[in-house]
């Protein structure tokens, strides 16, 4: 069993212009009461906020968990010996789009974070948080000591996958138990509802090109009887019968 809390850690740079810190703390708490007077907007100006999913992680346990289905494609894993230091690992894409490498450091609610290794997805349908550290040290950051948002269990066979999620739905009535078939039926449904999409779009996209043509089949042949009129005029006077020139138009 291994259990890991999930954190999200948010940076904000730049400038607010007209407004000051204190003014948007005011208009905040202004807002929440109910009470809000004058304007409560922002006034512009240059800022970005970024987004990061940091998990903590027991160090020694990759073998389940987040960590199973990807592989250190860089530098190393957690150990024992990083319970408590601020260590952390970045999935390969986070660190390739921020330019980040082993030996380089990465910052977590103010704190730097020397990563010692690069993660790379080594099983089909795995996603990997941005940055991972060890648990102790999340539960710290977070002031949650003890606390976890997953829990992590194997079961002793494959027979006794129900009943230990039955054991777990009794003792934590409030927790959400997902088994590996519960999560291959979801993934299953999802492909269902996708196949069933593209089926109804493809149909509809048959009928629309069906339609299409036969517009254009009624414009061309309205354009090749209106157009030449004079012709027909000249065939006439000539002699040809009307279903002689039905039977050209139609050819």
């Amino acid at each position: 069993m291994t259990a890991t809390l999930m954190l999200r850690n948010s940076t904000f740079s730049g400038q607010l212009a007209g407004q000051s810190l204190q003014d948007l703390r005011g208009q905040f708490r202004a807002q929440r009461g109910g009470q809000v007077s004058g304007n409560s907007g922002f006034g512009g100006g240059n800022f970005n906020i970024a987004s990061t999913t940091v998990e903590g992680v027991q160090p020694g346990a990759a073998a389940l968990g987040p960590l199973s289905g990807a592989a250190v494609s860089s530098g190393r894993g957690f150990t024992a010996q990083d319970i408590r230091t601020d260590v952390a690992m970045l999935s390969k894409s986070y660190a390739d789009t921020n330019k980040l490498a082993v030996g380089d450091t990465v910052t977590v609610k103010g704190t730097a974070m020397k990563i010692v290794g690069l993660l790379d997805v080594t099983t089909s349908g795995t996603s990997l948080s941005d940055v991972y550290i060890p648990l102790g040290v999340a539960q710290n950051l977070a002031v949650l000591s003890g606390e976890v948002t997953n829990v992590y269990v194997k079961a002793t066979s494959s027979s006794s996958v129900d009943s230990a999620a039955a054991a777990i739905r009794k003792a934590l009535p409030s927790a959400t138990v997902d088994t590996q078939p519960d999560l291959a039926s979801g993934i299953s449904g999802s492909l269902s509802s996708a196949s069933s999409l593209v089926k109804n779009l493809g149909t509809w996209l048959s009928v629309g090109v069906l339609v299409a043509a036969f517009v254009l089949a009624i414009l061309f042949t309205i354009s090749g009887v209106t157009r030449p009129t004079r012709d027909f005029g000249t065939l006439k006077a000539i002699g040809w019968s009307n279903g002689r020139i039905v039977g050209q138009v139609g050819t």
